[in-house]
């Protein structure tokens, strides 16, 4: 791209400020030469023109050839103008120009602010970009802008190199592409398209240089660590790849049986607020709550209190299945094509079995970036299953292993669509009746509890008053066979129990629920919830609603994991 210091001399002829009205008045006694007036006004003209300007054409007409080459194709060029054309209409009722030491700043309304620089002596464009969005946009919220920028780069696991450039027009400081280049931002940029598809566990907190996306699973555990300007619109200046830092624990002893309560005594004096339930070889060592539920209202945790649970729900999804296969209702050889209507023929033969396994192609989630939030918004069970079927695959069926919540909730919709009940109907007549769970529901009933018996979460999004799961309106099909429901400790271990006493499931259905690890649940409102197990009677259950990502937490939980001989999450 041309260097903007040669225009230097040139915008210090211009007059400091002009206060236009669109069309362009005629002209001033002293002002800019026709040159930038021309350019100044085709700007104009396309943003406030809709269809009636073509956007190749004014690429074309009004942009250099050094300009449109810096982009790495002809779609990403039109993207790049559809976007300034989005935000600058009908903002163009009065316009301002400033000049800066490398162009000139087009301001629109006082709200819309883009930066062009022009081929010297020329009406040509060898810049044109969108710099900043104020007034009442909901740009102009820095926090509603990074989480933007975390769901895009979450979405990247399903990206293709177009929207990877989109995403680098809608998301990245010009300046940071333009440093980057374009070898290198596809390479980064693929990058975090594998540790996306490919983690079973994605973390988001401030980092102290910015913001961190954490992937963590088979194949993905790395950092994206990004900053952002410190105007609107937000964009990305910095961003980078980096290994997990410290996760503490190195030199901390293994936790014990006989230090674990002391050891949660001291992660409740660094902010950790939960409840734990510990059994060994069949009789509880520990069943405690930590910390607040409620800090503002004085409240403790006590081992009655409920949690949100994160992805636990995917343990009552398979179960779901495997109880189908076993009635008979079901076959693991089932493919999405006898199970929906219009499947696509790239996913018609993924079996039921593959949705299991992770081995299906199907990417990790099915949020947009139009849904306000990735597991609230409300979509029903035909939004859910046009959007899962809709989906690029991230590899053909049965060739390798990603995880994906989004197989899970074809997996429910199948539950639904074979055993002509709800899925929440169904799991909670057929599972948690027999296991004898009384405290364990889906978002946006109470249950018949007192809203005073919900911890609340501290972290991440905050809900609802008291930003507890009866406040988070019903279960959206965005996490529904995934998520979505809440449980405490003891009513887990309830489950366990009922699974490996053979009350629910029996024989291969049995078997093959129980040849599987430790399950991590973590959500966007603070809660975190663990379970690890032997295939005897020990076994341990954490729930947390405060201090979940802290290093010490993370790695008391790889100890616990450690005591009870549990294979590592994944």
């Amino acid at each position: 791209m041309p260097a903007f210091t040669r225009l230097r001399a040139f915008l210090r002829s211009l007059t400091p400020l002009l206060v236009l009205s669109a069309p362009w008045s005629g002209a001033a006694a002293q002002g800019p030469p026709p040159e930038v007036r021309e350019a100044v006004d085709a700007v104009v003209r396309f943003l406030d023109g809709g269809a009636e300007i073509d956007v190749d054409a004014f690429a074309r007409d009004r942009l250099t050839a050094d300009y449109r080459a810096s982009f790495t194709d002809v779609e990403a060029l039109r993207h790049h103008l559809a976007t300034l054309r989005e935000a600058g209409a009908g903002h163009t009722g009065s316009v301002s120009v400033e000049a800066e030491d490398d162009g000139l700043r087009l301001i629109l309304e006082g709200e819309i602010q883009m930066l062009l620089a022009l081929a010297p002596g020329t009406a040509l464009l060898s810049r044109l970009e969108l710099v900043a969005v104020t007034g009442d946009d909901p740009g102009g919220d820095v926090r509603s802008v990074v989480d933007g920028h975390m769901r895009a780069l979450e979405d990247l696991a399903r990206s293709d190199p177009a929207a990877r450039q989109a995403f680098a027009s809608d998301h990245l400081d010009p300046a940071l592409v333009r440093a980057l280049g374009a070898e290198e931002l596809e390479r980064l940029l693929s990058e975090v398209r594998r540790l996306a598809a490919t983690a079973s566990g994605v973390t988001a907190d401030v980092a102290p240089d910015g913001y961190r996306l954490g992937f963590r699973g088979t194949g993905a555990d790395a950092d994206v660590l990004f900053n952002v300007s410190d105007a609107p619109p937000y964009a990305i200046t910095e961003l980078r790849l980096a290994a997990p830092p410290d996760r503490g624990g190195a030199d901390t002893p293994p936790v014990t049986w006989a230090t674990l309560e002391e050891r949660l005594d001291a992660l409740t004096e660094g902010g950790f607020a939960g409840v734990v339930l510990a059994v060994r070889d069949g009789e509880p060592v520990l069943h405690r709550g930590f910390g607040a539920a409620r800090a503002e209202a004085g409240r403790p945790n006590g081992t009655a209190t409920v949690f949100g649970i994160g992805s636990i729900p995917i343990d009552f999804t398979r179960a779901a299945v495997l109880l189908l296969v076993q009635d008979g209702l079901l076959s693991l050889d089932d493919t999405l094509a006898d199970l929906f209507p219009q499947v696509p023929a790239d996913k018609r033969a993924i079996t039921v079995a593959q949705l299991l396994d992770g081995t299906s192609g199907l990417p990790n989630f099915h949020h947009t970036a139009d849904d306000d939030d990735r597991d609230l918004t409300w979509i029903d069970r035909e939004e859910a299953e046009g959007r899962i079927l809709g989906m690029e695959l991230l590899f053909a069926p049965g060739t390798s292993r990603a995880p994906s919540h989004s197989a899970f909730g074809l997996l429910a919709a199948a539950v639904e669509r074979r055993s002509g009940r709800t899925y929440p109907d169904f799991v909670r007549e057929r599972l948690f009746g027999p296991a004898g769970m009384t405290r364990t529901g889906f978002y946006g009933d109470d249950g018949g509890l007192d809203p005073d018996e919900f911890a609340a979460g501290y972290g991440g999004d905050q809900v609802g008053e008291h930003n507890i799961p009866p406040e988070w309106g019903p279960t959206s099909w965005l996490v529904m066979g995934s998520g979505g429901m809440w449980s405490t400790p003891a009513d887990m271990a309830l489950w366990f129990d009922a699974m490996r006493s053979g009350r629910i499931l029996r024989g291969d259905a049995l078997a093959r629920y129980m040849d599987r690890g430790p399950a991590l649940g973590a959500s966007d409102r603070g809660f975190l919830f663990v379970h690890a197990w032997t295939q005897g009677d020990t076994s341990i259950f954490l729930a947390g609603n405060a201090g979940t990502e802290s290093p010490d937490v993370q790695a008391f939980v790889r100890g616990l994991l450690q005591l009870v001989g549990a294979r590592p999450i994944t």
